[in-house]
């Protein structure tokens, strides 16, 4: 078989923590679209986020840590 090697750029463009109830913790999850992957290939995406503040509010950060 002949090799493609390749770098090809994937992104996830829509992604965003979901609102979460107040409990306590920083944790956050994380949902988007994966896209750039080529049809045929089989790409998971694993991980979260975390909020900065464990407090409820409008506009809190948050900092992804998304891995393929």
């Amino acid at each position: 078989f002949p090799s493609h090697d390749t770098t090809r750029a994937l992104t996830i463009p829509d992604a965003q923590a979901q609102d979460k109830v107040y409990d306590g913790s920083t944790d956050a999850v994380i949902t988007g679209t994966l896209t750039g992957v080529l049809e045929g290939d089989t790409v998971t995406v694993g991980g979260g986020g975390q909020f900065d503040s464990f407090g409820a509010g409008v506009g809190i950060a948050v900092t992804s840590y998304l891995f393929l």
